[in-house]
């Protein structure tokens, strides 16, 4: 068995360089947890399963989770509008409820719009809504989804407001104690963190340090949070069972969100409801300076899959999907045969493409060369290949897909991105809005 998942992170993993923690945990078996590559590489020390890691966005559901137990206790309603329960509340979130908070759609801008944003800057709470406070929404609440990591922080300060403690003092008495997660807290640079790894990325010479954000309270309801794997899998249990919330909170919490037409998003209250293979798949994603993360759990399989990464730029989702393959006994996936498309062809596909999902995200920009496009996602200098004249496979993955459509005289208006992991609601689309 431990060979079996040993076999799925061969060729992701460079044992002298940052690596990953893994956790599998299939129905009632003995979890699977094991290090792979180094926490500190200038040291050398090795990541073990005890090591803890920034987990990026996939705090959200920690925050989500939070809220639900203010719910079950009468001190808010899911759609009690913000400014009841918060009195510092910006413009943006003033026709916006705490539903529209949790799953995305409030139309709260995101921080990396702003033209200065201050990693580093020591801020108090209330001064890192003043930043926002005053910016108007991009949509109207309920209008659409699109992420946004103000909304966690705002939902961040109400915990804090109607519980009358700190978040991360909230998260500790509440969940962390109780569940003896001894490894998992809301990070700061400066306290010492027993088996804490360091974070990297890659640069123009290779592996090198991350750049850290000191101000964690600036983000912390967001992505504050640092975890082992072996926490994680006592967390997803315990969310999953009724020790955190209700098992009718865990169903609100996993309902994909209705816009205000009728439609559905995957995205509930800090989990994303996906489908992977005719499977229903309860996951997050998480990204931070230096760390990568993803958590998922599969419903019908009841498997659990947490991979943790000290490289921002790691394949997870591809690492967890090849070690839930090999728990489900599932085949990999198999490339369709590549076909020539001459070069004036493929240069129309070229170019860089704002995601409608997620707009504040730099633009996709996939470049031509020798017969292929090369994009930044999923890693860095992906390269995808035609099976179609206009549908490219991703070399490395390829179930990772990229369709191209609405052409005019230059080129492509539309991509298509369609994962492993898909919605069953709505596509991850973007526009072309410069050629190559």
């Amino acid at each position: 068995m431990n060979r079996k998942f040993e076999a799925a992170m061969d060729g992701l993993i460079d044992r002298g360089g940052p690596g990953v923690a893994v956790a599998v945990h299939h129905r009632n078996q003995a979890p699977y947890l094991a290090g792979f590559g180094l926490a500190d590489v200038e040291w050398g020390a090795a990541i073990t399963p005890e090591t803890v890691f920034r987990i990026g966005s996939v705090t959200k559901q920690f925050t989500a989770a939070a809220i639900m137990v203010l719910a079950e206790e009468g001190k808010l309603g899911l759609d009690d509008p913000v400014h009841s329960v918060l009195g510092n509340c910006p413009a943006s979130a003033r026709n916006a409820t705490i539903r529209h908070l949790l799953n995305h759609t409030s139309g709260i801008k995101e921080f990396n719009t702003l033209s200065s944003f201050p990693e580093t800057a020591d801020l108090s709470l209330n001064e890192v809504i003043e930043l926002f406070k005053h910016l108007p929404p991009d949509f109207n609440p309920g209008e659409r989804h699109a992420s946004s990591n103000w909304g966690y922080i705002l939902l961040g300060a109400i915990i804090e407001t109607l519980s009358g403690m700190p978040y991360r003092t909230f998260l500790l008495e509440r969940f962390f104690r109780p569940l003896q997660m001894r490894q998992t807290s809301v990070l700061f640079d400066e306290p010492i963190v027993s088996k804490r790894a360091k974070g990297y990325a890659v640069g123009a010479k290779g592996i090198q340090n991350a750049s850290t954000m000191s101000q964690r309270t600036l983000t912390q309801a967001a992505f504050g949070i640092g975890s082992t794997v072996a926490d994680f899998l006592t967390w997803t249990d315990a969310l999953r069972s009724g020790q955190v919330v209700s098992a009718k909170s865990y169903a609100t919490m996993i309902e994909p969100a209705r816009r205000n037409g009728g439609s559905l998003s995957e995205y509930g209250f800090g989990l994303i409801r996906l489908e992977f293979r005719g499977r229903t798949a309860i996951t997050h994603t998480g990204r931070d300076n230096g760390f990568a993360a993803i958590m998922t759990h599969f419903q019908e399989d009841d498997l659990t899959v947490v991979v943790l990464s000290n490289l921002d730029s790691f394949p997870v989702e591809r690492a967890h999907l090849a070690l839930a393959r090999r728990a489900l006994d599932l085949p990999d996936p198999v490339a369709r045969p590549r076909i020539t498309v001459s070069a004036e062809e493929v240069a129309r596909c070229a170019g860089s493409y704002q995601s409608e999902l997620v707009p504040w995200w730099a633009p996709w920009t996939f470049v031509a060369a020798d017969g292929l496009l090369t994009a930044p996602f999923p890693v860095p200098n992906s390269r995808f290949e035609p099976f179609t004249p206009t549908e490219f496979q991703c070399v490395d993955d390829p179930e990772i897909i990229l369709r191209f459509d609405q052409p005019d005289v230059v080129g492509y208006n539309r991509v298509t991105y369609e994962g492993p992991m898909r919605s069953p609601w709505q596509a991850s689309t973007a526009t072309r809005v410069a050629p190559s």
